[in-house]
């Protein structure tokens, strides 16, 4: 981080910089930032313009939140994963740092209604009703089996520790698109094995009401996971319809696009609600 954006004065000069009213920074490489350029223009409504800069890493967000925080600064907003944080209610409550609505951007732009319109959106008519009967009841499946698994990972989490190694895009577990076991058997009971046999600190020490909501396990889960997951199926349910292979960047690519498209109605209710609401709050 360079001194430019350490004091007021150089956060602010970051938007004269760049002629726009908020420079936003985000996590990762592009693909954070892409998200958030398409929510940006879907739910700001106040005219303003801005610039948004992919910083790399949570550790390095998070400074530049405790530099607008410290600062009181206006024409700066910091944007970060939930992760596990949000369960754990240990986030920064500040007007300028907002967080995703699930685990990462790949959960909030892969959720059940936003991938069936992914699905649409690139089969058209060719989309059978038995289909999209297959890709909701896998869909309910691989919720149902995350809302198993990541509670796990969360409490060991909340001790310091990890159940699913984060060192790999799926935590070590094979997805697979099947129906009934969207997620290896093998995988699942190796990840239950280690859970058994480790000496892992998992007492509940907090309340998990996350995971009784609707699609708790899609929200809450490792965002890569859901990634790989997610377009695991929709590539699956792809090559019964048309030949070929469905590259994950297409699906994402595609989903992009459709915020493009139909703006604020591509997310559910409750998402909506809370995308208008911290981006309506920032100063």
């Amino acid at each position: 981080m360079t001194v430019f954006t350490r004091t007021p004065s150089g956060q602010n000069n970051q938007a004269l910089f760049y002629g726009v009213d908020r420079v936003v920074y985000v996590e990762g490489d592009g693909d954070d930032q892409a998200f958030w350029t398409e929510v940006f223009r879907a739910f700001s409504s106040n005219g303003r313009s801005y610039k948004f800069k992919s910083v790399g890493s949570r550790s390095t967000v998070e400074e530049y939140a405790e530099l607008i925080i410290g600062n009181k600064s206006g024409n700066c907003v910091a944007i970060i994963d939930s992760d596990y944080e949000a369960l754990k209610s240990t986030l920064f409550n500040w007007p300028n740092v907002i967080y995703t609505y699930g685990y990462s951007y790949e959960n909030d732009l892969l959720g059940t209604r936003q991938a069936l319109r992914i699905l649409y959106q690139l089969t058209g008519n060719r989309l059978a009703l038995s289909n999209v009967r297959l890709f909701l009841k896998t869909m309910r499946r691989l919720n149902i089996l995350l809302s198993r698994i990541t509670p796990l990972d969360l409490r060991a989490n909340v001790h310091g520790n990890a159940l699913l190694p984060k060192n790999g895009k799926t935590c070590r577990l094979s997805v697979t698109g099947d129906a009934r076991f969207p997620i290896c058997r093998k995988s699942i009971s190796a990840i239950f094995t280690t859970f058994r046999n480790s000496t892992l600190d998992i007492s509940p020490p907090i309340g998990e009401e996350g995971f009784s909501l609707k699609d708790g396990g899609l929200r809450w889960s490792y965002g890569h996971l859901i990634k790989s997951a997610i377009c695991t199926l929709i590539g699956k349910i792809w090559r019964s319809i048309f030949s070929g292979k469905l590259s994950n960047d297409l699906v994402e690519n595609v989903a992009l696009n459709s915020i493009r498209t139909f703006g604020k109605s591509f997310f559910p209710l409750e998402q909506r609600n809370y995308y208008s609401a911290v981006i309506g709050q920032i100063r």
